[in-house]
């Protein structure tokens, strides 16, 4: 399984893999890295179910975040 990173600046990751390979765990264990050295970090989803899967990974590392939309009082 090859993963595809696209740097596009040095702030901004690109991560491609094929469905099932693991990207709501990685994605979620870059923002806890992230988050422990200061930084702050945007996601953007266009479907809800993925917010949620991201939204109860977070919760699994222990990330404190925050989904503002309009389901957000759901979780």
């Amino acid at each position: 399984m090859a993963a595809l990173w696209k740097v596009t600046y040095p702030r901004r990751i690109l991560v491609q893999l094929p469905t099932g390979a693991g990207k709501t765990h990685l994605i979620a264990a870059m923002v806890a890295a992230a988050v422990l050295t200061g930084l702050r970090v945007l996601i953007l989803a266009t479907r809800t179910r993925l917010v949620r899967q991201l939204h109860e990974r977070l919760v699994a590392f222990d990330v404190r975040h925050g989904c503002p939309t309009s389901w957000a009082g759901e979780l």
